[in-house]
């Protein structure tokens, strides 16, 4: 049985991608430090930059949805300089994966929401929009972190 989510649940759900983003923005900072190689830096910054164009983007929409004081949460410390190249980026492709898979859930389910009239449709033509962005921006990270782990010529 699928329960149709409310605005309330759909705050807190978007909090959570804020929190997702933030570990992102996180590991990804990391990774600079430890990196190396200038193109590979390059492109984690490139990355690191649109994580935090991301996470205000949620806030944006969250404060749609809330006047709740936000609390962003505190990170957790990876060991990358103790790993391969190959491993640091394949621990970042999975939290990208983890952040594309989480929003792609939370469309369908404020879809539904919609279909069923628990949420304003006016707050959700504001929101959703973006969602839908952030998406296709998290595919499209995917597809240079793959040219990352294959060592590809990156442009």
């Amino acid at each position: 049985m699928v329960i149709a989510i409310n605005e309330e649940v759909l705050a807190h759900l978007i909090k959570r991608g804020i929190d997702i983003e933030t570990i992102l923005a996180d590991v990804l900072f990391q990774l600079l430090i430890v990196e190396e190689d200038d193109s590979r830096r390059r492109k984690i910054y490139e990355l690191l930059r649109d994580t935090e164009c991301d996470k205000v983007t949620l806030i944006r929409c969250f404060r749609i949805f809330s006047s709740d004081i936000l609390q962003i949460p505190v990170g957790r410390e990876h060991k990358f300089e103790e790993m391969f190249t190959t491993q640091r980026i394949s621990i970042l492709k999975n939290y990208v994966k983890i952040i594309r898979d989480f929003y792609k859930y939370l469309i369908e389910d404020i879809r539904q929401a919609l279909e069923e009239n628990v949420i304003d449709k006016s707050k959700v033509e504001k929101t959703l929009p973006h969602l839908e962005r952030l998406l296709e921006r998290k595919e499209n990270q995917l597809t240079l972190i793959e040219k990352l782990l294959k060592g590809s010529q990156l442009r």
